[in-house]
């Protein structure tokens, strides 16, 4: 393993478990949890605003419950020259390109050279994207053969192939994972607050429908690692926490 590797590997390894009271603490909170995300009754406008505070409320203790326990994610400002280096490697052209710090920890893709239209810039290997197809090569394909969630979701295929990665300190995928950002500017980072300013926009519906969503996967993918014997196996559900997922 190389030195780069290594470094973000012994991050990884400050992962804390956690314990066996706290997930006792936290499963009835994620049953109420799952129950409201999963009504499907109509409601007025005021009534679900009220159950989405309510929905808040309950997922504001489990983080509370969860929080000790966040993952210690690599400061991705370190570990970019890693990053190319595992991509040359494997067979990547960015030569064409470079990713910069454009603001406070965002980072954007700039040209170094001109481009002309139609050109192709930039080579990427099937190999090193992370996606349903890589997730159905991985330790996770008996599960997404036999559970009917990732069965028929790609995009949660790959959050959990991808999260699978991120706890094997061994994983070819390291490098990559060690430039991903720990947080980010979507719906599901917004307080309460800040949903509330939503309430007149034509969206809210759809800021309610993907927070429901989110929160009813978390729910049920926490217990899906407490009763599945093979989701046991791949030590997910000893990490497993709501800001992990999101």
């Amino acid at each position: 393993m190389k030195k780069a590797d290594k470094n973000i590997s012994n991050v990884l390894l400050q992962m804390k478990k956690i314990p066996k009271q706290v997930k006792e603490q936290l499963k009835p909170l994620v049953q109420k949890l799952l129950a409201k995300c999963s009504s499907a009754k109509a409601l007025t406008k005021k009534a679900e605003w009220d159950e989405m505070v309510e929905i808040f409320e309950t997922l504001e203790a489990i983080q509370n419950l969860e929080k000790n326990y966040k993952i210690p994610f690599p400061d991705r400002k370190n570990n970019w020259e890693r990053f190319y280096e595992w991509c040359e490697e494997n067979g990547a052209d960015f030569s064409s390109i470079e990713i910069q710090d454009i603001k406070e920890g965002n980072y954007g893709t700039l040209a170094k050279r001109d481009i002309k239209e139609n050109e192709a810039f930039l080579k990427v290997p099937r190999k090193i994207m992370m996606s349903e197809i890589s997730a159905k090569k991985s330790r996770l394909a008996p599960l997404i053969s036999s559970d009917p969630i990732l069965q028929h979701m790609p995009n949660v295929q790959v959050a959990m192939h991808l999260l699978t990665e991120l706890l094997d300190p061994k994983s070819f995928w390291l490098p990559y994972i060690s430039i991903l950002p720990s947080s980010y500017s979507t719906i599901l980072y917004f307080t309460l607050n800040e949903i509330k300013e939503l309430q007149k926009s034509p969206v809210i519906d759809e800021v309610f429908k993907l927070i429901r969503s989110v929160i009813r996967q978390y729910c049920y993918f926490f217990q899906l690692f407490q009763r599945d014997s093979y989701a046991k196996s791949l030590n997910i559900g000893q990490y497993f926490t709501y800001d992990l997922y999101r």
